[in-house]
């Protein structure tokens, strides 16, 4: 076992009660709880789930941890596996920012992948709002388009852009999550090799980084919004000292947020703003801060939607639109551009949101992606599976069961006798998985090449 830094065992008697250090320390060579959150609009069965988590209402722990690969499930978007301390962003806008603004409102997450707190919030705005998940490394943000696609919420766009991009979409959002890249304390038990490459040093660069990324996007949160700030890690510096510095820099004001005693979270306050410390020795999760605060200061920009020039999304044909309705339940609530050739779908007033974020920042994945038309018929895309509101009878559904549907999740031969002719759509305990064609007696598995499982 990798030991903890001396540096980091002293630090941390800045912020652990003395009665309570030898528990804190401790807690890192024990057994990491293994949590999950179940997504409120599929309907997947999940027998494994044990212990619900006290802050959230789809979130639960597990007795022990399965191999996650191996569960049809998992790979539909039905749960998510995230750490519980973090699942605690749900009572931050259930008692802070809902009673004050509502659901109608446009959320930026700006350092997003892989995806957990962001498939939350998705969970929690429905409909209503709109999400956009930022990542700027490359690689991550792939795989956050993957996460955002499983969850089918369909309310989230994925931009790839340096935070500062976003200053230039000036007071565009009324709620901004910066979980902030910090040096990792709190995964030192989940991730012991953090315990190497933690030092003084990164940690005083990573208050830096994180400052820098909280000035560069200030701009975009609207007077009235708020902000949600939080770290993986325990330190001062990286935690009060950053509230300190928001306050001294910006005007913001404070956001009640109540505890349940038998939850065990601790409760500090900086400035008049409060935060919420989880640690482990005390909660069944990993180390965590977060703080909520309000802009308080500036005259917004005007909400409506300003024009761009030539828009970006091309609309569909007249005598196509009926062909892409037809794949929705609720196909009153959609509407669609097309870009490059692909047909991407908007809750009704998104697509104009799309066009200015679109103007200011790269957005990689814009909405729902429906997929391509030809003759007015859609072949649709993978993400079309696994949206919530696919129709439930627009194409003949095939049931499978776990053997044939990992064979499906692996691109392995499946047969073809279960199938109807022409498109099928996969189902396992009533999750979608993917889209299946059948040509006579040849099947053609469409499930993404990139998102196969490659070993079982």
């Amino acid at each position: 076992m990798i030991q903890l830094p001396s540096q980091f065992k002293e630090r941390s008697r800045e912020v652990v009660a003395p009665a309570e250090y030898d528990a804190f320390i401790s807690s890192f060579d024990m057994e990491q709880p293994v949590s999950v959150r179940m997504n409120p609009y599929k309907k997947g069965e999940a027998p494994f789930c044990q212990e619900r988590i006290p802050w959230c209402s789809e979130g639960y722990y597990l007795s022990s941890r399965p191999s996650f690969t191996l569960l049809p499930v998992f790979h539909g978007g039905a749960f998510y596996v995230q750490e519980a301390s973090s699942m605690f962003l749900e009572q931050l806008f259930l008692q802070g920012i809902f009673p004050a603004i509502g659901k109608d409102i446009r959320v930026l997450d700006l350092c997003a992948a892989p995806g957990g707190k962001s498939t939350h919030i998705a969970s929690l705005l429905g409909k209503e709002g709109l999400l956009v998940a930022n990542e700027v490394i490359k690689p991550r943000s792939k795989i956050l388009v993957e996460n955002v696609q499983k969850w089918g919420t369909a309310n989230t766009m994925v931009t790839n852009s340096d935070p500062r991009a976003f200053g230039n979409l000036c007071h565009f959002f009324d709620v901004m999550v910066v979980d902030a890249p910090c040096s990792g304390e709190g995964m030192f038990r989940k991730e012991p090799l953090a315990r190497e490459e933690w030092s003084e040093d990164n940690v005083s660069l990573c208050a830096q980084r994180q400052r820098r990324i909280l000035a560069d996007a200030w701009d975009a949160l609207a007077p009235g919004g708020f902000l949600i700030y939080s770290t993986c890690t325990f330190n001062r510096e990286e935690n009060e000292e950053n509230i300190a510095w928001i306050t001294r820099n910006y005007e913001v004001e404070p956001v009640e947020i109540s505890l349940v005693s038998e939850w065990n979270v601790v409760r500090t306050e900086t400035e008049g703003i409060s935060a919420f410390r989880f640690f482990p020795h005390r909660i069944k999760g990993e180390g965590f801060f977060v703080t909520v605060m309000r802009k308080s200061s500036g005259e917004r920009v005007e909400r409506k939607n300003r024009a761009v020039g030539k828009g970006v999304f091309l609309s569909p044909a007249k005598n196509d639109m009926q062909e892409l309705k037809n794949w929705f339940g609720h196909p009153g609530d959609w509407e669609f551009g097309v870009r490059n050739q692909e047909v991407y779908a908007f809750y009704n007033g998104r697509k104009a949101d799309a066009e200015q974020i679109a103007a200011k920042v790269n957005l990689i994945y814009p909405g729902l992606d429906v997929g391509q038309l030809f003759h007015n018929k859609l072949k649709p895309a993978h993400a079309l599976a696994l949206c919530n509101d696919l129709s439930s009878s627009v194409v003949p559904v095939a049931s499978l069961d776990e053997a044939d549907a990992l064979n499906y999740l692996r691109k392995a031969d499946v047969g073809c006798e279960k199938f109807a002719l022409s498109l099928n759509l996969i189902v396992y305990r009533g999750v979608s998985l993917g889209f299946l064609k059948r040509i006579g007696n040849r099947c053609n598995n469409m499930y993404p090449k990139e998102y196969r499982i490659l070993n079982l």
